[in-house]
């Protein structure tokens, strides 16, 4: 049987939104695109994702209707969301590697790492990536430390083989002003081609939307969920359609 892949949206510094994007991704393809799949949140000790979930299903009990919207959607999915494991860095791969041996066995594992790679058990974790997808901004101060985390993995990783794990290296943008590329967009993404460094095509916006959560009123909605999808009504504009489809193309799901 083969290997899941391991996929991380990952860089070195808070800001970037690659929790959220994490999340949002990952119940996309789940709940949405069916993939089979599972995350590690090694993101220690706050384990953010697995917050998530544990608020999640605190909401879930919050009311009858809550319960229904939830139950159909699992019933698509055997009666179950996907698993979030909580682990160290060190662990990680332990636990990755037990999956293997599941009734259904994930497609894809994703790993929330955490936001410091000044650590040997992160740095380990990062060259046993099969996918690395970097999220960055047009903040100067966010923008320049995604890159750099991006350029040593290019660097020491891939370009001198020291990793024969990692497939691919992609940076993306997310929460910009437009999904259209700006001036100081395409000035960044230049210096990034000389880097040998791909940007993916879609970008996502600086909206509202990717943090709201869901709440027990009237009008439920959720986008950023581990036991929903996003919001259909919520997806028009939000980009997520067109990165879960480019990265379902880039590893092959």
């Amino acid at each position: 049987m083969a290997k899941p892949l391991y996929v991380a949206v990952s860089t070195q510094k808070g800001g970037a939104g690659k929790t959220t994007l994490t999340a949002i991704l990952a119940s996309y393809l789940y709940y949405i695109k069916k993939v089979d799949l599972a995350v590690v949140d090694c993101d220690y000790p706050q384990w953010s994702l697995a917050q998530l979930r544990e608020r999640d299903l605190r909401l879930s009990e919050k009311s009858e209707k809550i319960k229904k919207v939830v139950h159909e959607t699992w019933k698509a999915r055997g009666l179950s969301a996907y698993e979030i494991v909580k682990s160290s860095p060190e662990d990680a791969l332990e636990y990755a590697e037990m999956m293997s041996e599941w009734d259904i066995v994930p497609s894809v594992i994703f790993f929330d790492l955490p936001g410091t790679v000044n650590n040997a058990h992160v740095i380990n974790l990062l060259k046993r990536m099969d996918y690395i997808f970097c999220p960055m901004t047009t903040d100067p101060l966010v923008f320049e430390t995604s890159l750099t985390f991006a350029n040593n993995i290019q660097n020491q990783f891939i370009s001198t083989g020291q990793s024969g794990n990692i497939k691919g290296l992609y940076m993306l943008w997310n929460r910009v002003a437009s999904r259209e590329r700006n001036k100081l967009q395409s000035i960044m993404e230049d210096f990034i081609s000389k880097l040998g460094i791909p940007v993916l095509e879609t970008a996502l916006p600086d909206s509202s939307k990717f943090r709201k959560e869901g709440t027990a009123d009237r009008r439920f909605s959720v986008f950023r969920s581990t036991i929903l999808p996003p919001d259909r009504s919520m997806l028009k504009g939000s980009g997520i359609d067109e990165l879960a489809n480019e990265i379902s193309d880039i590893i092959g799901i």
